[in-house]
């Protein structure tokens, strides 16, 4: 059967995203509370065994006019149940039950690039690309600040291209709670970003403006050897889009982060 997730669902639906991504039970208890999330999930025998999360953002197109999508997260079925259709069936009632409520746009982010074919015979097509680059240029002259969720959603706001998916404040919060959200300050420019550091060393999720003098400000910042930043021009793809209405997905859009 395939339905909205019920609370009591959540235990089984906590299990099953770990099994998939590996997350912690907490990050994965924070994620249930943020505001507007809807959860969808198909049950065989009263169990969920697939399921897939709608979180409500916003498409600004390039003309500057707002339009409701969804971002679909954590998409997973169960290994011992693959291969059934569920996770298609899933994803068409949650896109039909968000088309009710006025959202015109899908979009998600394939967690390995396998799925982008997969997502493509859903009827989703590849619209989000990015670079990446390793961080080799000399730094700028400046100053890095941890910033609130608030300040860096008002700031990423202002910094972003035309042409933009808009993140709510809670989603930003989520991401803040793994990553470092950053104000950058030049003589000249300001910049926000997203750093991550691990044992590989520093990975900027999100740099806007990109600039390869002002990641390198933020490698030295870190104190970590090495780093890459992921960069809003590339070709490398990235995220899917998949119209709920009769308006037609944008050529050129920035979606950036995506809680990766």
């Amino acid at each position: 059967m395939i339905a909205r997730a019920e609370r009591r669902d959540l235990p089984q639906l906590t299990r099953l995203w770990q099994d998939c991504f590996g997350d912690r039970p907490e990050d994965i208890a924070a994620f249930w509370q943020l505001p507007g999330v809807q959860v969808f999930c198909a049950r065989v025998n009263g169990r969920a065994v697939s399921m897939a999360s709608a979180l409500p953002v916003k498409l600004i197109d390039e003309e500057g006019e707002a339009h409701a999508a969804a971002y679909l997260y954590a998409v997973a079925t169960d290994r011992a149940f693959r291969r059934r259709g569920l996770c298609g069936e899933v994803l068409h009632y949650a896109e039909a039950q968000l088309k009710k409520s006025g959202v015109e746009f899908s979009l998600l982010v394939p967690s390995t690039p396998p799925l982008f074919s997969f997502y493509r015979r859903l009827g989703y097509e590849t619209c989000f690309f990015r670079g990446r680059e390793e961080i080799a240029a000399p730094a700028c002259a400046g100053e890095v600040r941890t910033i609130s969720p608030e300040a860096y959603f008002s700031l990423r706001e202002l910094l972003l291209p035309a042409g933009f998916v808009s993140l709510p404040m809670a989603l930003l919060g989520y991401q803040g709670t793994s990553d470092r959200l950053c104000r950058i300050e030049t003589e000249n420019d300001v910049y926000c970003a997203v750093c991550a550091e691990s044992e590989d060393g520093l990975t900027v999720k999100e740099l806007l403006p990109y600039s390869p003098a002002a990641a390198a400000l933020l490698l030295r910042e870190s104190g970590c050897r090495h780093g890459v930043c992921l960069t809003p021009e590339g070709v490398i793809p990235y995220g899917m889009g998949k119209p709920l209405s009769e308006v037609p997905l944008p050529a050129h859009i920035y979606l950036g982060l995506a809680m990766d």
